[in-house]
């Protein structure tokens, strides 16, 4: 019986520890997306660290139109039945500094 408890807890133990790295890596989290925004790209930022910025996260489409760049994120909402779409839209001025950026959020049944 203690054998049968033993490898039940192991089981449940890997299962949950596979579920969290999961999430941690296929989750795409608007909160922590727009914290990192704030954080390592704020207004004033240049385009060229802008750039960077979007190329860390591998978009699935990048557009780069002169004064506005655009990309799309795909990932797994946080409740990982949906998938979750978010196209970011940065603005800038004409030297080529961030004045605003938006955000759009998709939820796609899979």
């Amino acid at each position: 019986m203690k054998s049968w408890l033993r490898w039940m807890l192991i089981v449940t133990g890997t299962v949950l520890v596979a579920v969290v790295l999961l999430r941690q890596h296929y989750v795409l989290s608007s909160v922590k997306l727009e914290e990192s925004i704030k954080a390592e790209v704020p207004v004033g930022s240049s385009k060229a660290r802008v750039v960077n910025f979007i190329q860390i996260r591998h978009p699935v489409a990048y557009d780069d139109m002169g004064i506005q760049v655009k990309a799309r994120l795909q990932g797994l909402a946080e409740n990982m039945i949906y998938r979750k779409d978010i196209v970011i839209t940065f603005e800038f001025s004409a030297d080529g500094k961030l004045l605003s950026y938006s955000t759009k959020e998709y939820l796609t049944f899979l």
